[in-house]
């Protein structure tokens, strides 16, 4: 779980991006899978589902990070999306704080961290 905190608090300053439709669109699916997990976590969900909103977390956050978006557009989406990621970002730790063995539902998923880690 503290992988996948990490990875919503990267993706908020770091990978500012999007998907389908490019960055933009990864970010929209970025702020809905977290807080995804979150309604998961909150509604004590099978582990097997948390697991599962996890996974496509870390496969978007994959997408973006091969975007090799430039530094403008890295900023600008960050700006745009900054308040939506950063509520979805804040709810999460509230989900497990309220649901504890959630930590351990998601303990075996690979999560991506921040590069270099």
């Amino acid at each position: 779980m503290k992988r996948v905190v990490g990875l919503v608090l990267v993706a908020v300053v770091l990978i500012p991006a999007g998907g389908c439709g490019g960055p933009d669109g990864l970010m929209k699916d970025m702020v809905s899978q977290v807080n995804d997990l979150a309604a998961s976590i909150e509604k004590k969900e099978p582990a097997d589902k948390q697991k599962a909103i996890a996974e496509k977390i870390k496969a978007t956050t994959e997408k973006i990070e091969k975007l090799n978006l430039s530094k403008e557009e890295k900023e600008r989406l960050q700006k745009k999306y900054e308040p939506e990621m950063k509520a979805a970002a804040e709810r999460l730790p509230k989900a497990v704080a309220a649901n504890p063995e959630a930590m351990g539902n998601l303990a075996g998923v690979s999560m991506p961290g921040p590069k270099g880690e």
